[in-house]
C-alpha cells in the first residue's frame, strides 16, 4: 500500500533528526533567498555587488545564522553570551588578520569569492545572534521571576 505524499513527509519529518526538521524550518528563508536572486538576476535589477555580492541577499544570511544557531544551542543565556562574545572575537581577528583584505580585493572567479561580502559576514552574525539570544533569555527569566514584563514597569512609571 503507498502512502500519501502529505504521509511520506510527515513520516520522514517525525523520524529525522533535528538537522533535517531544521533544514525544513528554515527552507523558506532559503527559498526566497533562491527566489530573490532569480529575480533580480533575471530583471537586470540593480544591485550593488559590495553590499552582499553578486548572488547572495540576506534572506541567505538569516537562514544560514538561523540554522548555525540552533546547530550550537548553548545550555544557558550565560553560555550563549560568552559564546556570542567568543565567535565575534574570532571573526573580528579573522577580518584584521587578512579576512578584510579578501572581502575587499579578492576577485569574483567562484561562487564563493562571488559571493565574499555575505559569506564572510555569517560568522559575525552568528555572533550578533548569539548576543541576542542570551540578551532574551535574561529578560524572559527576569520577567518570569518577578511575574510582569520590565516593559509594563518602565510603562507604569510614565
Amino acid at each position: 500500500q503507498r502512502e500519501s505524499g502529505a504521509a511520506t513527509a510527515a513520516r520522514l519529518s517525525q523520524s529525522s533528526g533535528p538537522l533535517v526538521r531544521n533544514l525544513q524550518q528554515r527552507a523558506p528563508l532559503l527559498a526566497l533567498g533562491v527566489a530573490r536572486a532569480l529575480f533580480v538576476q533575471s530583471t537586470g535589477y540593480s544591485q550593488p555587488e559590495d553590499e552582499y555580492g553578486m548572488h547572495w541577499n540576506f534572506f541567505f544570511t538569516l537562514g544560514c545564522v538561523s540554522l548555525a544557531s540552533t546547530l550550537v544551542t548553548p545550555v544557558s543565556a550565560a553560555y550563549a553570551g560568552v559564546l556570542g562574545l567568543l565567535v565575534l572575537t574570532v571573526h573580528q581577528v579573522w577580518l584584521c588578520s587578512g579576512g578584510a583584505l579578501w572581502v575587499q580585493n579578492a576577485p569574483r572567479v567562484t561562487l564563493l569569492s562571488a559571493n565574499k561580502e555575505g559569506v564572510g559576514s555569517l560568522v559575525g552574525y552568528a555572533g550578533l545572534w548569539l548576543l541576542g539570544d542570551a540578551l532574551g533569555a535574561m529578560i524572559h527569566t527576569a520577567r518570569s521571576e518577578r511575574g510582569t514584563s520590565a516593559l509594563v514597569g518602565l510603562a507604569a512609571v510614565d
